[in-house]
């Protein structure tokens, strides 16, 4: 039997019990039944208000207080503030935004892991700096945020990650598997963070913004300091370069700072601006005080200094350059883009110092040596592979030519093997490709890396014709052509270059950057080719046919969802992601070569050649040029090598970049 005081206690625990699981009940019915962020913070806060959560913490805080442990009552104020602060961010920030409990508990989570005891300061003064998502901004008097402007705050969200959000969505609905953040749950981080630094000013929060880029490009605020600026009218706004002009003396606190800001003042003053003469009067009180004065030559020097090269002379440029110009058709490029950086590295022989670490090697050498190494394999002739074949031949191009990279680096970890089946399987893709195209065609490749120079080492190399700069001194150009396609119709040949290129902005013919020199690459290889009919066993009457580039790659095609997916419409689009681009002769027997599928309002899915319905070339889907056009950006294309390669035997080392 139970004695009286055992039988109440036992009633005291069933109780409790009961008081306990009824409480957890409500909350648990409370939390399933929300569906958004405001429904799961109200549920919360219902839940407290049933737990009588606010009169315990209240009723122990007074006790505590009424025994002098004021530190403790202080901790217990803090933490019921900062629970509810976290949960009316919640609401501020995402409203009525669906959300699932285990996401809203993540998110209370953090929040709860940012509270901090606030204790009295060591320092009365105290300047804080750190990044945004990090920086611990609680009952801070002042917070300056800096560089609030779009792009910046908010980051973009880039989508890099193996796997899509709707993959990922996907997973954690069938498999109940919890993946990384998807974009819109980094975007609504990005947009709490920004918050919570925004609101725990105690005082003031000065937020700073650019209007121009480092470059001179315009710059936009931030959409959230947008946000503020419409809900709160009486903002003020300060252009922080025009301040010196309004209030100079409160520029004027140190010594340090006064320079700077005496800098840009009379920057603006040589500019013809009007700044104050508090400026003028501060430059001669620093100048005569032999204490103030240090380091003011220099930034008085920075003011007038121009950076400009000087031409070198005739002597110079012979002993940087030497007496004739033997140069590959990139260098000419690259003397078009800036001048002085062709003077740094082929005139100073400059370059980054030699770090003893593996480096990282060039993915296009590995695919034009794969392809190279499948097309004298096969003759070129693509079009009579299979996908048994195709497999067979890449299998045994990568063990052949894979070892022999870096020391067989491709084997050396998990990482690099999985990325020689990525080659393997892009090689793959473009060999299909190949093979579609080869079909249709009546272009037959016979031509594979072939190089050429002004003395060829070997039959199988081509000659390339002397220039001469305006100087007299010989350019010898040199170089190797991807893969050369010919076609011959009545005792005329016709030839297609072809270069390989795996990256997508290099796969583009820009006759802009062609008549400007930028471009010189194809033209010249054209150039090369008609030279060589002999060597390469042509017809006596040779012409170009097409300039073209094909783009090594792994396409990838989207979809919005399973349901789309076409195994017939799939192949006609990775098929599509091939299709050569660049310039075709417009002559009928070429165009009729490329693609003997070509008909009246026909577009080639291998060639940039589409017919009307007339059966004449349509504008939108193709791109040609007639026979005399051709030769002459092959001949403009030759005057540009003799312009650059003068300019360079001239001495001209000028700083400018060339914007395109």
């Amino acid at each position: 039997k139970l004695t009286e005081d055992e039988r109440n206690t036992f009633e005291q625990v069933v109780k409790l019990k009961k008081d306990v699981i009824d409480k957890i009940l409500y909350f648990e019915k409370q939390m399933s039944q929300a569906a958004t962020v405001k429904d799961f913070a109200t549920a919360f806060y219902e839940s407290m208000e049933y737990f009588e959560l606010p009169n315990q913490l209240m009723t122990e805080r007074d006790e505590l207080d009424l025994n002098g442990n004021h530190e403790k009552a202080e901790e217990i104020d803090q933490i019921w503030n900062g629970l509810i602060q976290i949960l009316d961010d919640l609401v501020l920030v995402f409203g009525d935004e669906p959300m699932s409990m285990d996401r809203f508990l993540e998110v209370f989570d953090i929040g709860l892991e940012q509270l901090e005891f606030v204790m009295i300061p060591q320092t009365l003064d105290q300047v804080s700096i750190g990044t945004m998502d990090l920086a611990k901004v609680d009952n801070k008097q002042h917070v300056y945020l800096v560089g609030m402007n779009d792009g910046t705050m908010p980051q973009p969200v880039t989508a890099s990650s193996l796997i899509t959000d709707e993959e990922k969505k996907y997973f954690e609905q069938q498999a109940n598997v919890e993946l990384s953040p998807t974009s819109d749950i980094l975007q609504m981080d990005e947009a709490f963070v920004c918050y919570v630094a925004m609101t725990r000013a105690k005082g003031n929060v000065t937020f700073s913004y650019s209007l121009m880029g480092s470059s001179g490009d315009d710059k936009e605020i931030s959409p959230f300091l947008t946000q503020i600026q419409a809900l709160f009218n009486r903002l003020e706004i300060t252009n922080i370069p025009r301040y010196h002009e309004v209030a100079p003396l409160s520029l004027m606190q140190h010594v340090k700072q006064t320079k700077i800001a005496l800098f840009e003042a009379l920057r603006s003053w040589l500019d013809d601006e009007i700044v104050a003469d508090s400026w003028l009067d501060a430059y001669q009180v620093i100048r005569d005080s032999d204490h103030l004065n240090q380091g003011l030559d220099y930034l008085m020097s920075a003011l007038t200094f121009d950076n400009e090269t000087v031409q070198l002379g005739e002597t110079l440029s012979k002993d940087l350059y030497g007496k004739e110009i033997n140069a590959s058709v990139s260098r000419f490029e690259g003397y078009q883009q800036c001048p002085f950086k062709h003077y740094a590295s082929h005139g100073l022989k400059l370059n980054e110092r030699t770090k003893y670490e593996l480096q990282n090697f060039d993915l296009g050498d590995i695919f034009h040596s794969v392809l190279k190494y499948i097309s004298e394999r096969i003759n070129g002739d693509f079009k009579q592979l299979d996908l048994k074949k195709i497999r067979q031949l890449t299998n045994e191009a990568l063990e052949e030519i894979l070892p022999k990279v870096q020391f067989n680096l491709l084997n050396s970890s998990a990482y690099y093997r999985y990325l020689s089946r990525r080659i393997g399987a892009i090689v793959e893709t473009t060999l299909s490709a190949l093979k579609y195209q080869g079909t249709y065609s009546k272009f037959m490749p016979k031509h594979f890396e072939t190089s050429f120079r002004r003395k060829p080492r070997t039959n199988d190399e081509l000659i390339a014709q002397t220039l001469t700069t305006t100087q007299g001194i010989p350019i010898n150009i040199r170089g190797q052509i991807d893969r050369i396609d010919t076609y011959t119709k009545n005792d005329t040949s016709f030839v297609n270059i072809i270069d390989y290129k795996s990256s997508e902005g290099s796969a583009i013919l820009d006759l802009t950057k062609v008549y400007y020199g930028m471009q010189m690459q194809m033209m010249t290889y054209m150039d090369i080719v008609l030279q060589n009919k002999q060597r390469l066993g042509l017809t006596d009457i040779v012409k170009p046919g097409g300039l073209l580039y094909f783009h090594v790659h792994e396409p990838r095609i989207k979809f919005k969802s399973w349901a789309d997916i076409d195994e017939d419409k799939l192949e006609q689009d990775l098929i599509k992601k091939f299709k050569l681009s660049g310039l075709v002769n417009a002559d009928q027997a070429v165009i009729d070569a490329l693609d003997i599928r070509l008909e009246p309002k026909f577009t080639s899915d291998i060639v940039p050649v589409g017919l009307n319905k007339d059966g004449s070339l349509s504008k939108r889907g193709s791109q040609v040029a007639d026979e005399a056009t051709i030769y002459k950006f092959i001949q403009h294309n030759k005057e540009n090598f003799i312009e650059t390669a003068s300019n360079i035997m001239d001495g001209h080392t000028e700083v400018a970049p060339l914007k395109y």
